[in-house]
């Protein structure tokens, strides 16, 4: 799935390169897998959040991303 939208995400940004919109585009990566599952027993744990997947406690809903946007958004800036 991860390489499915790294080639995915390259197309579209080869496109965008083309007309040089890219550096007025907002493109954002959203980097989740929501946490480990609880069906599953204990493979993987969440420590030290409590919860799994379909939970919302520490251990699950969490969607950290990163974006581009040259033109509007700094690079190397991180927004807690």
């Amino acid at each position: 799935m991860a390489g499915s939208l790294d080639v995915s995400v390259g197309r579209i940004v080869s496109v965008l390169e083309r007309p040089g919109q890219l550096d007025d585009t907002l493109i954002v990566f959203f980097l989740s897998d929501n946490g480990c599952p609880a069906y599953i027993g204990n493979v993987c744990p969440n420590a030290p959040h409590a919860g799994f997947k379909r939970y919302h406690q520490g251990g699950v809903i969490r969607d950290p991303f990163i974006g581009r946007w040259p033109s509007v958004l700094p690079s190397g800036r991180i927004y807690e």
